[in-house]
């Protein structure tokens, strides 16, 4: 499709869709006057359009798009993948294996001594972003609105730092929940899109209890908590499975086998 420009920041496409240009040259795709979830924030309007020509996005729902036969050519395509064998592909170190088994297609992909699991294909698309740099289709987001206000400079102390955790959790805001008593994140690298999180849970008296922090958390994937109704089912679902981590306070041995114990 083709988004014909309009003003100096929108573009109008067909059914309904169009694109918005953002703060630092970030293009948002929106639906009747709102942006899509799955849309993220593309690096330039060609990117968009490339990435809707590719798409079934006329029936995707605005908090999913799965993966399809469509999607997988698009990503073979646009990130210069070798197949290598039945539903296998690669590029230098990184290799995919497509799984049909839940008739919705499962991404996983390994890299040297990590691997992840996708079967979004918005999500599939950030992480290969993140290890395939050439090609870069979403962009990051700068964070500036109110709503966004929790960037922090805090950060973990490096072995050498005499910071206290104290020092380090002063900084992080107020949410309302009934089990999180305040996060935040600190962006070390836009480019990279990632981000540590912080999180302080409530203790058994509703006031601060122990923190964590995780590790280089993708900023669609911190987004998708500012947005939760929940902000404890967000960092259960979203952080506590998905990234590695490690405790701040208390007994700082980590129980899951994501923990980095200090």
């Amino acid at each position: 499709m083709q988004f014909r420009k309009i003003t100096s920041h929108k573009y109008i496409g067909d059914n309904g869709y169009s694109v918005i240009r953002g703060s630092s040259d970030t293009f948002v795709v929106c639906k009747d006057g709102k942006a899509t979830t799955w849309g993220s924030y593309f690096t330039s309007v060609k990117a968009a359009e490339y990435f809707m020509d590719s798409h079934d996005y006329t029936h995707a729902k605005t908090d999913s798009m799965p993966i399809s036969d469509s999607d997988l050519n698009f990503i073979i395509d646009y990130f210069g993948l070798d197949q290598i064998g039945q539903d296998k592909y690669r590029k230098g170190n990184i290799f995919i294996d497509i799984d049909y088994d839940n008739d919705v297609p499962e991404a996983d992909v390994s890299y040297a001594d990590r691997h992840f699991y996708a079967t979004d294909i918005e999500d599939f698309i950030h992480k290969l972003d993140q290890i395939i740099p050439d090609n870069e289709l979403f962009a990051s987001v700068t964070y500036r609105g109110t709503e966004l206000r929790p960037v922090l400079a805090a950060k973990l102390p490096p072995k050498n730092d005499k910071r206290s955790t104290k020092d380090a959790l002063k900084n992080l805001v107020r949410v309302k929940s009934s089990n999180v008593w305040a996060y935040g994140i600190e962006i070390k690298d836009r480019k990279a899109k990632v981000g540590d999180v912080y999180v302080q849970f409530k203790g058994k008296n509703g006031g601060q209890g122990d923190a964590y922090v995780y590790y280089n958390v993708r900023l669609s994937d911190w987004r998708k908590m500012l947005a939760a109704p929940s902000k404890g089912h967000a960092v259960w679902a979203i952080l506590r499975n998905n990234y590695p981590y490690a405790k701040l306070t208390g007994d700082r041995r980590g129980k899951l086998p994501n923990a980095v114990n200090r």
